[in-house]
């Protein structure tokens, strides 16, 4: 239905002597005030700007709503000057000892006062008992209409309203009717009879996840009188079309005000307060547990997202790492020098310098050659002045001595060289994961990440991973990120991992995943493995153990270079 015409009187601001703030709405704060020219004491509500709250009050004249005298129209003082309600909010009351005298008839009474329908269909859309006060003869009066609109078939509305009063369409920002309301008078009436802060200690968007994801509502004590557990359930039906109008509320009060039990069973119930009370505060205690298991899970999605883009970094960085192609250092390239001494150092050790020596050795254009023939003044005009990294010529002079003069006891030497070494890292399988509505249209990629030693990426020689699923082509990786690059709909799947030539043990491994349809999805799978690695082959010459001596001691005289 299309709005009333408004019209209503303009109030000067001058007109209006300010007392003490006495709450706030919605859209602004209320001040106790005295409207000078009328000599009368009133409310006058503060706005940023003049919107449809006044337009609606104009047209509303009902004893349950507050009464509107006019508004401040003045920029930047806009107001709503309407009359004051001594007596503070329902919510106030509620929370006084004074409402501990209350009664089955006060309830009725202002439950009826509450329902009671204007001429002009509005939906309040906020109501709650803080927005419900009460006069001078404790009669309710509904009042700040700052979120309200004129009644249509539906009407489309933003989020505007306290949660734990809001009806689930509110929340979610969906068409409403009036029966919005409805959901938000089954939460007065359970806070009239309990006395209680519905929700308390959840914030407001956790009780908008219970609400709307969870279908949680207010507990309803077990000795509640049937008759308003049940009108309130009705109040609060998921459905908006299946809760009841405010003309059939009043109906069902009017017949429970007939019912000669009633008065008796919800006296008791009100004066047994300590028998039910630890039934709303279980539930609270679950609701609260609930939240703090969702917030739990979230922190484990971040912690996994964190993980998997670090992982991803990592990967990247590693897949554009040059290898070392031999164990002869008079055949490196700068690209070889600036890897081994970034990596197989600097990562390794965690010094500093050596990042910075490795830039510097760059930008010097330092090869394998030259770095045989660096001799300390060369190093020092580069910056290198350490006395300790200025050992690199005393290395120099160990690899050559080695190099013209091989050992010739061979047995000897061959206990000196390590023959193998190990290296660990964890293989870390996941898959990413669409739910979809069941088994059918599922979708998931199956990836393998890698962690363990840094140069431990240079073993793997390949990833196969094969779905094991007609049509569906078996893909072999031969350097990361190890990701599959399309979805595949189905739910078994086999990884194989082959690593190089030079690893002893294992040679391959095999992991195999079963894939179960969860909203979710699964968990990633960590697997260890240790690699036993041949620094030197089998058959080697002593010329080619002389060699992987060479880098051996090269490394460790670095090692020591960098502790000194």
């Amino acid at each position: 239905m299309s709005s009333p015409r408004a019209s209503f009187v303009h109030i000067q601001f001058d007109d209006i002597l300010f007392y003490e703030n006495c709450g706030g709405g919605s859209f602004g704060s209320v001040y106790r005030a005295r409207w000078i020219s009328q000599d009368k004491e009133v409310a006058v509500k503060k706005l940023l700007k003049i919107e449809n709250e006044a337009e609606i009050l104009s047209v509303l004249s009902h004893r349950n709503i507050i009464q509107f005298y006019g508004a401040i129209v003045e920029a930047p003082n806009y107001g709503i000057v309407t009359e004051y309600a001594s007596g503070g909010s329902l919510y106030d009351y509620l929370s006084s000892d004074e409402s501990e005298e209350m009664d089955m008839g006060q309830i009725m009474s202002w439950a009826a006062e509450i329902a009671k329908e204007a001429p002009v269909k509005v939906i309040h859309r906020d109501l709650k008992s803080r927005n419900v006060v009460l006069g001078a003869d404790k009669v309710l009066k509904i009042c700040d209409f700052g979120a309200s609109k004129f009644l249509s078939h539906t009407t489309h509305m933003s989020l505007v309203g306290t949660f734990p009063w809001m009806a689930p369409e509110v929340i979610q920002s969906l068409p409403v009717s009036e029966t919005c309301d409805t959901f938000s008078y089954g939460v007065v009436l359970w806070e009239m009879l309990t006395c209680e802060i519905p929700f308390k200690g959840l914030e407001g968007l956790q009780v908008a996840w219970l609400v709307v994801e969870k279908n949680e509502r207010l507990t309803i004590p077990s000795c509640c009188p049937e008759s308003f557990a049940e009108l309130m359930r009705k109040c609060w039906t998921a459905e908006p079309k299946e809760r009841p109008m405010f003309k059939q509320i009043l109906c069902t009060l009017e017949s429970m005000a007939k019912d000669s039990q009633l008065p008796e069973q919800c006296n008791s119930f009100l004066h047994n307060k300590a028998e039910w009370r630890c039934e709303i505060e279980a539930t609270l205690e679950r609701l609260k547990k609930l939240e703090r298991d969702l917030s739990t899970k979230e922190q484990e999605l971040k912690e996994r997202e964190r993980r998997l883009k670090m992982w991803e970094r990592k990967l990247v960085e590693q897949s554009n790492t040059p290898l070392l192609p031999t164990l002869d250092i008079y055949t490196w390239t700068e690209e070889h020098v600036y890897f081994w001494m970034q990596h197989l150092f600097g990562a390794g050790d965690g010094t500093c310098d050596m990042q910075l020596y490795a830039n510097l050795f760059k930008e010097n254009h330092i090869t394998g050659k030259r770095l045989l023939l660096l001799t300390e003044t060369d190093m020092k005009d580069m910056g290198v002045k350490s006395k300790g990294h200025a050992e690199i010529e005393k290395l120099t002079n160990d690899y050559l001595g080695f190099l013209h003069f091989p050992p010739l006891l061979k047995d000897e030497l061959e206990k000196e060289v390590e023959q193998s070494k190990t290296v660990n890292l964890e293989l870390v399988f996941g898959y990413h994961w669409k739910a979809g509505t069941g088994k059918s249209d599922c979708k998931w990629k199956m990836y393998m990440e890698l962690d363990g030693d840094e140069v431990a990426v240079t073993y793997i020689k390949d990833v196969i991973f094969n779905a094991n699923r007609p049509g569906v082509e078996v893909l072999r990786m031969a350097k990361p990120p190890f990701l599959m690059d399309k979805w595949i709909v189905g739910l078994e799947q086999n990884q194989k991992i082959d690593y190089t030539n030079d690893v002893k043990s294992p040679k391959s491994t095999r992991h195999s995943c079963v894939l179960v349809w969860t909203h979710s999805g699964g968990q990633d799978e960590i697997k260890n493995v240790e690699l036993v690695i041949e620094t030197t082959p089998v058959t080697a010459d002593p010329r080619d153990r002389t060699n992987c001596s060479k880098l051996l001691l090269l490394k460790d005289i670095f090692k020591e270079i960098l502790l000194f």
